[in-house]
């Protein structure tokens, strides 16, 4: 009897899976590759109501970068495409005849994570802000400065490293996290000199911009031919005492490695003082504030730094799947609207005041780094289903980088038949391989879409190309 209600079961739930998808889902998650790992997936007429697909669509999935769509559109939506970030540089005090500036010269950030950002080549890189300023200094007759350069982080309380992020992430660039004030993507390169077998023990040559006490603990190997970068610097949010560990590729060349700035409004005073002393300005010293500078409300304006439109900062976040940036949007979101650093329950309003089902939602951050970020496939293709409609899908688009030929997912899709048809954002880290999106169908029928893959245990590419499969499959039959 129990076996009959087993078999009974189990062509029931057969059927109702058939009824609601094509058979090529049906084929697609039964394959072996996802014997042991947990699939997700959403697919949604945008210009419609129809669910197209579905599998496990409401499991609450860990997404990886694919959380970033939130941040962005949400803060195209809130803030607006044409919101700047502004970097107001004032001075407290009289200058006197003799050109000395009896006070500080301060920086007050405002969060903005573009400036000095290598992302934007027609922006002012980090020794072009630094000349800026000097020069905006020097106009002002400042000639001696009888007090410190101080930058004011204090627009953000929250911590900039988020307290779950895992410990060898924290230490490196994609762990950098976002602060009242950001600069040069909060990041330095550590340039190695290769060597050709190994085993061997590869030197540093150097390593820039230069980060105030920063020092290393040099234990990187050469690894195997064709091993890629697997170098990870270690060490808390705040020591500059680093440790780096793990294999660079066998070469005779100069490979780079990218690191996480400890202190970055520290950082950037550092190097206005210095600028300024090459440039003949005496000056007391530095340092950096997180408490607000009552000062700064009655200081004398030098020169302001202004970010470039916010829809190029998200257009940005999605194609390089930054982290800084993907933070600072967040946060600038809650701040800004809610007034408040809580920027999870902020994000779970805006949600539920477009109308979605939030039972699979948690956020721990913007970026996705975190593995307690939860969302299932259903509400992430919702949510782009909306801005679809809400944006236009001309718009919406454009947020995201082309699969097959932009961004993190230039190679994904590529030689397939709806390349240049899929815009797409990725997510990746250990065990979790996400695509979210929009389908331009075979039919001209626009689709939303996401699909999550979590606790599979194979490489990466091999969980990749049985997507490419799916999302192929999707364009074509629709």
């Amino acid at each position: 009897m129990r076996s009959l209600l087993y078999i009974f079961l189990f062509v029931i739930t057969n059927q109702s899976f058939s009824q609601q998808n094509p058979s090529f889902i049906s084929e697609f998650v039964q394959r072996d590759i996802f014997k042991h790992a947990t699939v997700s997936l959403s697919v949604l007429e945008v210009n419609g109501s129809n669910q197209l697909a579905a599998y496990r669509s409401e499991k609450s999935m860990v997404p990886a970068s694919s959380f970033k769509v939130l941040s962005t559109f949400s803060a195209i939506d809130l803030l607006g495409e044409d919101f700047r970030y502004s970097t107001r540089i004032g001075h407290t005090g009289e200058i006197l005849d003799d050109g000395t500036l009896e006070g500080d010269l301060l920086i007050i950030g405002s969060g903005d994570p573009s400036l000095g950002s290598k992302h934007f080549s027609d922006e002012d890189d980090l020794p072009q802000l630094l000349d800026k300023i000097v020069k905006a200094v020097k106009k002002r007759g400042i000639t001696c400065i009888s007090g410190h350069v101080i930058c004011d982080d204090s627009y953000l309380q929250a911590p900039a490293i988020v307290p779950d992020w895992k410990w060898d992430d924290i230490a490196n660039y994609y762990g950098a996290g976002a602060w009242g004030f950001n600069v040069h993507d909060n990041l330095y390169y550590i340039y190695f000199q290769q060597k050709p077998k190994e085993g061997q023990e590869p030197q540093i040559n150097r390593y820039g911009p230069k980060v105030p006490r920063l020092t290393f603990n040099n234990k990187v190997k050469t690894g195997k031919q064709g091993s890629g970068d697997n170098a990870y610097i270690f060490g808390g949010p705040s020591t500059t005492q680093k440790t780096i560990e793990g294999t660079i590729p066998p070469g005779s060349k100069e490979f780079y490695i990218k690191g996480a700035i400890p202190d970055p409004p520290l950082f950037f005073s550092y190097h206005i003082y210095h600028a300024l002393k090459e440039q003949g300005v005496k000056l007391d010293g530095y340092s950096r504030s997180n408490t607000p500078i009552k000062e700064a409300e009655s200081m004398t304006n030098v020169v302001d730094l202004v970010s470039v439109p916010l829809i190029d900062i998200a257009k940005k976040t999605n194609e390089k799947s930054d982290n800084v940036f993907a933070e600072a949007l967040l946060h600038t979101l809650a701040k800004q609207k809610a007034d408040s650093e809580t920027f999870g329950d902020f994000m779970e309003a805006h949600l539920e005041g477009l109308g979605l089902d939030i039972g699979s939602f948690s956020m721990s951050d913007g970026s996705g780094l975190s593995t307690n970020n939860l969302i299932s496939s259903k509400l992430l293709a919702d949510f782009l289903r909306y801005y679809g409609k809400q944006f236009g899908l001309e718009k919406a688009t454009s947020l995201l980088p082309v699969a097959g030929k932009e961004g993190t997912v230039k190679y994904f899709l590529q030689k397939r038949s709806c390349q240049g048809r899929v815009w797409a954002k990725s997510g990746s880290m250990g065990g979790v391989l996400s695509y979210s999106g929009y389908i331009k169908a075979k039919s001209g029928k626009w689709l939303s879409f996401a699909v999550i893959v979590n606790g599979f245990t194979v490489k990466h590419r091999q969980v990749r190309k049985h997507l490419e499969d799916l999302i192929d499959k999707l364009y074509q039959e629709n």
